[in-house]
């Protein structure tokens, strides 16, 4: 279980737009000292093994965890399921773990757990053909089982024309200490960014990176000093540091979330342009109708060169 979380944890006023990562086994069929953090610090996005994640108890890789979606959607969290693409079957060479086959029956089952969406880690950041049709393969089957899907490249440098449309989110620095967003982020559109440190030593700097990705335009930040495997052991002064902290709401016509309106926007429109779902599913639906058209790039008209 996870070291010195306090008896009673924080509680969040709302829900924070972390990526509150926890690989650590707890079994939600009963009280256990993980769940009652998680539910009191209310990340927006919980990454964990739900019982058909790779880890869990039904995923069929020997896994103790039984992450329970139930136990957090009531509470405004989105649980996302753990799987490995293995850099796209060719780290573990079982197919056990990273298969495609594998993969998509676990998305399948991940879908039946109550999951909001899959994360999928050890994703290549330049996938080759090969890589790309794999990705897209598993992005095709969670758009079937009515999941989202966010890949984790690891790095802040990646294709992001691929991944604009081959992904929900992606998770592309587990190492971030601040600055500017990279060309690569703000090419996919930081909003649907996730940033973490996973080696961040104390609570001041966890609350700083995350307060500075906020304010940078990233979706979603989290800080830890356990590595992913268990919560931060500063986790209630991490979430006392946040709750309250106003996070930067950027203008539709931002699509990328940069603080202009430039030709970066009008590319990531051009590349849906023409697509559809649900109102506002994606950054280019920029009135929010549920189609990437003309009105959108009227609007960018209207904005273009604009800053905030």
């Amino acid at each position: 279980m996870p070291g010195a979380l306090a008896s009673t944890p924080v509680k969040a006023s709302t829900n924070l737009k972390i990526c509150m990562v926890d690989y650590n086994d707890h079994n939600d069929s009963r009280l256990n000292a993980d769940m009652t953090a998680i539910q009191a610090a209310l990340p927006d996005i919980l990454i964990d093994n739900t019982p058909h994640g790779l880890w869990g108890v039904d995923g069929g890789n020997n896994g103790d965890c039984n992450t329970i979606p139930s136990k957090y959607t009531a509470l405004g969290i989105h649980v996302y399921s753990y799987i490995t693409a293995g850099l796209e079957g060719a780290e573990y060479g079982d197919g056990e773990e990273d298969s495609l086959v594998s993969n998509e029956s676990r998305i399948d089952g991940i879908a039946v757990d109550g999951a909001t969406g899959v994360f999928m880690d050890e994703v290549t950041e330049f996938p080759d053909s090969a890589q790309q049709s794999y990705v897209n393969s598993i992005y095709n089957r969670c758009q079937i089982d009515g999941l989202k899907l966010i890949v984790n490249v690891g790095d802040n440098d990646f294709n992001y024309s691929f991944f604009s449309s081959n992904c929900d989110y992606i998770m592309d620095d587990e190492a971030y200490s601040g600055g500017n967003p990279s060309y690569s982020e703000t090419g996919i559109g930081l909003s649907r960014c996730l940033v973490t440190n996973n080696a961040c030593l104390t609570s001041i700097n966890a609350i700083s990176y995350t307060q500075e990705a906020w304010g940078e335009g990233f979706g979603w930040a989290w800080s830890t000093n356990n590595d992913q495997y268990n919560l931060p052991s500063y986790l209630t002064t991490y979430i006392s540091g946040l709750d309250g902290y106003p996070i930067s709401i950027y203008p539709a016509w931002d699509v990328n979330a940069d603080g202009i309106c430039n030709y970066l926007d009008l590319t990531l429109v051009g590349l849906y342009y023409g697509e559809t779902g649900t109102p506002g599913w994606i950054p280019a639906d920029i009135n929010q109708d549920g189609v990437v058209n003309y009105l959108d790039l009227t609007i960018l008209g209207l904005y273009y060169g604009q800053t905030w």
